[in-house]
């Protein structure tokens, strides 16, 4: 696993960019139902990545009855300057929203 992409999109997406929407959104309406509304776009978002999205399995890949040892290793390789895909900063925002809504709607609601 990359830990670097790993950090920058939950660094980034997930408490920048999501905090600073549930923030603005939060102070501008002072309303636990626009927070809440928020939550449930994060959890939308979280399965439309998971379920539509490129997540990759992890799957071995076979031809034949033998196990291609040259593709588990391509697959296997990690570029260390590979940037977040589209389908990672969507995960990483959508769990922001997920996290800091709920957060938000705790704070607004007692």
């Amino acid at each position: 696993m990359n830990w670097k992409t790993v950090i920058a999109g939950v660094s980034r997406y997930g408490l920048v960019y999501a905090g600073a929407t549930v923030l603005v959104v939060g102070l501008a309406t002072q309303s636990e139902l626009a927070v809440a509304a928020l939550f449930i776009v994060g959890l939308l978002l979280l399965l439309f990545v998971f379920g539509v999205g490129n997540v990759r399995t992890g799957e071995i890949s076979t031809v034949g009855w033998e196990q291609n040892v040259n593709n588990q290793l391509a697959d296997a390789h990690i570029d260390h300057h590979q940037y977040v895909s589209a389908d990672q900063k969507l995960f990483f925002y959508g769990l922001g929203l997920a996290t800091l809504g709920f957060g938000a709607m705790v704070v607004l609601g007692g």
